[in-house]
């Protein structure tokens, strides 16, 4: 086979690691050397293709877009459990300590896990 993976709407391939084109005039051509040669190409296909697709063309087209934020020192605790919260009414003098089981927790204490 020509790839080792195409994407679900065809526009996109896996070969030897890179993405490339798997059809049209660019086929075989990373998303990097199409934009270098014709980033109006590019822009037609993003109308054209499925959302995955235009992901991978945008982490190219706009990789500082992409980067996680920076976040103030006060702010690093909470995004290290984000997903470990207080619920509304639990006192904020007993949160959930890092690895205490449910069943551990100080009475009256609730936790809400967000994915």
């Amino acid at each position: 086979p020509d790839f080792d993976l195409i994407s679900v709407d065809g526009f996109l391939a896996i070969r030897e690691g890179q993405k490339v084109f798997a059809q049209g005039k660019y086929k075989g051509k990373t998303i990097e050397q199409v934009q270098q040669a014709e980033a109006g190409y590019l822009d037609w296909v993003l109308k054209n293709c499925a959302e995955p697709t235009r992901q991978l063309i945008e982490q190219v087209r706009h990789p500082k877009l992409q980067q996680p934020p920076k976040t103030r020192e006060k702010d690093k605790s909470a995004a290290k459990a984000p997903h470990l919260r207080n619920t509304p009414g639990t006192p904020p003098s007993s949160p959930a300590k890092k690895n205490t089981p449910p069943s551990k927790l100080p009475a009256g204490t609730q936790t809400t896990l967000e994915f």
